[in-house]
């Protein structure tokens, strides 16, 4: 489908920015990136990703929305992902209706890291929502970041997920240790004589 529209563009870091917001210019959207992201934590770590966006909307010569969160109350468990998706394509509808923009998305779908069809179900949920399966273009993504030079996360953005990602490196670790054989210091003091 090709468009001459314009679409706010939530984007969820600078590296997804990317190759998502060449994609919808492709489609022939006049994009408009918008940062609403209150599930970054901690602090820190949101100012990174907001410093990488706002260096990938300066090199795409686009100028940027970025709105401030209110308080925001984390979700646990099980749904968080749900509550947290929820939030941002909720918000970044409003932030399109207020900027007189007639539809919206997310370059959350062009990791192979979300929660694909979650994200599509809630978007397609909301009117004005452009689902286009982002996820052909992540290497494209990844490599435009490299060349910017702009921070890369390693885990999605809650404290649980960067639990998650902290075990699964030590876990990966673990089981190249287990195909090339124990060393001394990982095998258990039990079997060491």
């Amino acid at each position: 489908m090709i468009s001459s529209s314009s679409l706010l563009l939530h984007c969820c870091c600078g590296p997804c920015a990317t190759a998502s917001i060449d994609r919808f210019v492709q489609l022939g959207y006049k994009v408009v990136p918008y940062f609403f992201n209150p599930n970054i934590e901690p602090s820190d770590e949101r100012k990174r990703r907001l410093d990488a966006f706002l260096v990938v909307c300066q090199s795409k010569m686009l100028t940027p929305i970025v709105e401030d969160h209110p308080d925001y109350s984390h979700k646990r468990g099980q749904d968080r992902c749900f509550s947290c998706y929820s939030v941002r394509l909720e918000r970044a509808k409003l932030a399109a209706q207020r900027f007189g923009l007639e539809f919206f998305s997310t370059s959350l779908l062009i990791s192979p890291y979300q929660k694909h069809e979650l994200i599509k179900q809630v978007g397609s949920g909301l009117e004005g929502f452009v689902y286009e399966d982002l996820r052909p273009f992540y290497k494209d993504s990844q490599q435009q970041a490299k060349e910017l030079g702009i921070y890369r996360q390693k885990y999605c953005a809650c404290l649980e997920s960067l639990e998650e990602s902290k075990w699964l490196a030590k876990r990966k670790s673990e089981m190249k240790r287990q195909k090339s054989g124990p060393t001394e210091e990982w095998v258990p003091r039990w079997l060491v004589k």
